[in-house]
């Protein structure tokens, strides 16, 4: 299930540097594993980091006039669901400073689009060996 997650997951990357779209496909593949994976193991708790996860994200795309992409909207919630509740807020955080960060080292290329998955997984991956890790 683990592997299945991180292939969508590294598909969903790649298509978002190179094409700035996350096809529906990806994001619906990705959604039945993550729901499959936490049913499996009894966290339904976690539905409460997607729901979070979801409303920051819509709240963000009204506000910024669409300047966030829909991609992000639809595999937040499959984030959410992974890392629950507060894990999804330290997720948008973290991704958040990361893609500060890489467009203010891009400021010489006057970077107008920055695909955003590659911070949300990205993050997702530190999270979560951070969280194997500590003991």
């Amino acid at each position: 299930m683990i592997l299945e997650i991180i292939i969508i997951s590294f598909l969903i990357i790649i298509t978002d540097i190179f094409f700035l779209r996350i096809p529906n496909i990806l994001c619906t593949i990705l959604f039945l594993f993550t729901v499959v994976f936490i049913l499996s193991f009894g966290l339904y708790v976690n539905v409460l980091g997607a729901l979070i996860g979801l409303i920051i994200f819509l709240f963000t795309y009204i506000f910024s006039l669409g300047k966030i992409g829909e991609g992000d909207i639809k595999i937040i919630p499959s984030l959410g669901l992974i890392l629950g509740f507060p894990g999804i807020l330290l997720l948008i955080f973290i991704a958040s400073i990361m893609s500060i960060g890489f467009f203010m080292l891009n400021k010489k290329r006057k970077v107008q689009v920055l695909p955003f998955a590659p911070f949300l997984f990205i993050s997702l991956l530190i999270i979560l060996l951070y969280e194997c890790c500590s003991f």
